[in-house]
C-alpha cells in the first residue's frame, strides 16, 4: 500500500500569533519576522502601496504577496469595492490574514505584512482612517 502525503506550501508550522495591527505598529520588534494573524481593513487606494488599516487606531501597514498569490482574493476585493462606490456611499475591504510581519528598522520605519494565507475577505460600506496620507509608520516623528 503506497501513501501520498501533499503539503501545501502555505500551511504554517503551528498557529500564527494573533495581534491587532494597533499592536503590530505600537512594538514592532515584538512580531519581528514572526508569522501573525492580523484584520484590517483596505479600499482602493492601493497607488504606490497596499495599506491595511485599523480604524481602532488609525495605523496601517504595507502588504506585500507572499505565497501562492494569497494576496489576489483581497486584490479582486479592493476591484469590488472601487465598482461599487460612489460619492455617496463608500465600500471597503475587511480581511484577516496571515503572514509574516516585518518591522525591523531596516526597512526605514515602515511596517510590511507578507501575506501567505487570507482567512476572511467581505466587502463592506465603510470608511478608511487617514486616507490619502502615508501610513503613520512612514510618518516621521514629531511630525
Amino acid at each position: 500500500m503506497t501513501v501520498l502525503v501533499a503539503v501545501s506550501s502555505v500551511s504554517l508550522a503551528s498557529e500564527p500569533l494573533r495581534v491587532s495591527l494597533c499592536d503590530l505598529v505600537r512594538t514592532p520588534q515584538t512580531y519581528d519576522h514572526k508569522v501573525i494573524e492580523v484584520d484590517g481593513q483596505t479600499g482602493g487606494d492601493w497607488f504606490e502601496y497596499a495599506p491595511l488599516y485599523d480604524s481602532n487606531c488609525g495605523s496601517a501597514i504595507q502588504l506585500r504577496a507572499g505565497r501562492n498569490g494569497a494576496l489576489d482574493k483581497v486584490v479582486e476585493k479592493v476591484g469590488e469595492a472601487l465598482r461599487a462606490s460612489s460619492p455617496e456611499r463608500t465600500y471597503i475591504v475587511r480581511t484577516s490574514l496571515v503572514g509574516r510581519f516585518i518591522g525591523s528598522g531596516d526597512n526605514l520605519g515602515r511596517y510590511f505584512l507578507e501575506v501567505y494565507a487570507v482567512r476572511k475577505v467581505a466587502l463592506t460600506v465603510g470608511h478608511l482612517p487617514g486616507r490619502n496620507v502615508p501610513p503613520p509608520s512612514m510618518v516621521p516623528a514629531g511630525h
